[in-house]
């Protein structure tokens, strides 16, 4: 258990080593998300997991996505998981898309659709007779591409209360996520003169989100139903002798103006989430 309780606590403290090094907006996003689980035997289940972004309390949408997939159970302990996923962010600045993705055109919803393909392998351990932790390391692969990364790999931790023995068997967790970017769109790096030193993809560990939420049971006599309610931090950042940065800055082409490449994209998350596991 002490071993467990060390890994957890080294995970959160790298997390608020990261958030010291990035400048932080902190806008506000409302997230709205749907999880679905029916098993079909012991060893497998399916789920799917759709979310709808907003980028503001203004409810001015910006992105849904729906992931589908198949899960194994190898042992008491680890769980393979794969499936597909489709994201839709709105395609609202035509000039923006046009210079940063001229190869996507906008859909008859008006939204620019991106693919993708996920692998997970998941652990589960009971701590004691009441809490859990989860660890699992994703691969995601993403076509078309993004800017910043066409693979990313995920290593994702969650620490939470499993009893049903609290008021409305609320179950309290933290969990936290690294995200290691790779593959993305070569972008130009500088001296301090502005001479180009390097062309290249901004591979690196650029992303951690730390979430603090519980469950909730509205309703004693149906288990299969549950609430979830949880609030989030979004940061990137650099790491440079883990990568190339993001954040960088590029002149214009009179040299008069200074832009940023890839700038962090930061902000928080107020979420809620409705599960349902068939049985």
């Amino acid at each position: 258990m002490k071993k467990h309780l060390i890994i957890l606590f080294a995970f959160l403290l790298a997390n608020f080593v990261g958030y010291s090094q990035v400048d932080v907006n902190n806008e506000l996003k409302p997230f709205y998300s749907f999880y679905l689980n029916k098993k079909i035997n012991y060893r497998w289940a399916i789920d799917n997991y759709s979310v709808f972004s907003m980028k503001s309390f203004k409810h001015d949408f910006w992105l849904a996505q729906f992931n589908f997939g198949a899960n194994y159970r190898i042992n008491r302990f680890y769980t393979f998981s794969f499936g597909y996923g489709i994201a839709f962010y709105k395609y609202g600045n035509a000039t923006w898309w046009e210079r940063h993705y001229p190869d996507i055109s906008p859909n008859f919803m008006n939204t620019a659709g991106f693919n993708s393909l996920n692998l997970m392998i998941k652990r589960n351990d009971n701590i004691g007779t009441k809490f859990r932790l989860s660890n699992r390391f994703i691969i995601q692969s993403y076509f078309p591409k993004f800017e910043k990364y066409q693979t990313r790999l995920q290593y994702n931790v969650k620490f939470n209360y499993r009893k049903n023995d609290l008021p409305a068997k609320l179950k309290p967790y933290v969990q936290g996520a690294l995200y290691f970017y790779r593959k993305g769109v070569p972008i130009d790096y500088y001296d301090d003169n502005f001479n180009i030193i390097e062309t290249s993809s901004p591979n690196g560990l650029h992303r951690y989100r730390l979430k603090f939420g519980t469950s909730i049971n509205p309703f004693p006599k149906n288990n299969k139903l549950r609430f979830v309610l949880y609030f989030a931090l979004n940061r990137e950042f650099n790491i440079s002798w883990l990568g190339n940065d993001l954040n960088t800055p590029r002149p214009s082409s009179t040299g008069n103006t200074i832009f940023t490449s890839y700038p962090f994209n930061n902000y928080d998350i107020l979420g809620f989430q409705v599960n349902y596991f068939f049985k």
